[in-house]
Parts: C-alpha cells; sequence; structure tokens
C-alpha cells in the first residue's frame, strides 16, 4: 500500500510540473533611439588606402594577439601604440622589433594616454 501511494505522489507531482508555465528564457535589450540627423554606416563606401595606419589601445593577451597578427599583414601599418601599463608597450614594441619594424609612439603611465593617441591625425583605425 504505501508503494502505491508513493507511485501516485510521484505520478501526481509529474503531472503539476508539467502543468506548469514555462519560464520566459527571451532576452530583452533596449535599443536607445538614434540622436536626430545620426546616420547608419551599413552601406558606407569609401574609396580604398593603400596603407592603413593603426592605433592599439589595449595591449592585454587580445591586444599583444593582435599586433603579432598585424606585423605580417601587406598594407597594415602600425602607426601608435598605447596601454596604461608601460611594459606592455615595451613588450609590442619588442614583437615589432623582432619583425623588423621601427619603434612607433607610444603612450602609456596615465588613465587618460590613449587621447593622445586618438589625437593623431596619421592614424585612420583605432
Amino acid at each position: 500500500m504505501k508503494k502505491v501511494m508513493f507511485f501516485i505522489a510521484v505520478v501526481g507531482a509529474c503531472i503539476l510540473s508539467a502543468c506548469s508555465g514555462e519560464i520566459d528564457r527571451t532576452i530583452y535589450t533596449v535599443v536607445p533611439e538614434r540622436p536626430a540627423g545620426q546616420e547608419d554606416v551599413i552601406e558606407l563606401a569609401v574609396d580604398p588606402i593603400d596603407t592603413v595606419r593603426v592605433g592599439f589601445i589595449g595591449l592585454g593577451m587580445r591586444g599583444i594577439g593582435a599586433i603579432e597578427r598585424y606585423v605580417y599583414i601587406p598594407g597594415a601599418k602600425i602607426a601608435a601604440l598605447c596601454d596604461i601599463r608601460p611594459e606592455m608597450v615595451e613588450r609590442a614594441q619588442k614583437v615589432m622589433r623582432d619583425a623588423g619594424l621601427d619603434d612607433v609612439p607610444a603612450y602609456s603611465g596615465t588613465e587618460d594616454a590613449w587621447k593622445g593617441l586618438c589625437d593623431r591625425d596619421d592614424i585612420d583605425l583605432v
């Protein structure tokens, strides 16, 4: 008799749990309105650049990996480096020297050092 009651209780619990509502797992995000006059650049087309001058901000694991790849990309020139930690900038400069490239202007040491890189007129891409 106890086994029958236990079986009925388990079956009843399964039925009740099957009838319960599902959790909505949809992720909702709020997309802000675009300011007046601002447009997207989805179909932007510009004339190609022979040499794209790139500035790197952040030379941690991903940043140094990008430097290691960019030194071998034809048509890409590393124009400046920036990291809050000077030793990371020196590490990136070493990667460039090992690839036969000259040192480039470096920005480091303060939280606002990146602004100096962004103010340069000789950088096409950051």
